[in-house]
């Protein structure tokens, strides 16, 4: 019943043409994505003013300890160009959003926005 059932998910993911059926795979994980965004000093200056406890500051000490583990959103996307990534911070300065396409292979930021 187990091998059935893989060969039904391994059968529909090929038909999908998701990235694994297609073969072009990207040699980047998305948390490797994050990591190599991450080692840019704007990025890396922008998440920490946007993260807890910077963006705690002039909150009540109830609401700063709803808050205390806040971090913006990181969300990494496999478009046809190569990953976007995309990082939303409810709190801080503007800009809130930030996206980024970088190549699947290497990590290098392509585009930013």
């Amino acid at each position: 019943m187990g091998r059935f059932v893989m060969m039904i998910v391994l059968a529909a993911a090929l038909a999908s043409g998701c990235a694994a059926g297609r073969g072009d795979a990207p040699a980047l994980r998305p948390v490797q994505a994050w990591e190599s965004l991450l080692q840019e000093p704007d990025i890396a200056a922008w998440h920490r003013e946007h993260s807890a406890p910077a963006v705690t500051v002039g909150m009540t000490p109830g609401q700063r300890s709803q808050w205390r583990r806040y971090r913006p959103a990181v969300m990494v996307d496999l478009v046809s160009e190569g990953m976007r990534v995309t990082l939303e911070s409810r709190f801080g300065a503007e800009p809130r959003r930030l996206e980024f396409l970088l190549d699947r292979q290497s990590g290098a930021i392509l585009k930013r926005n």
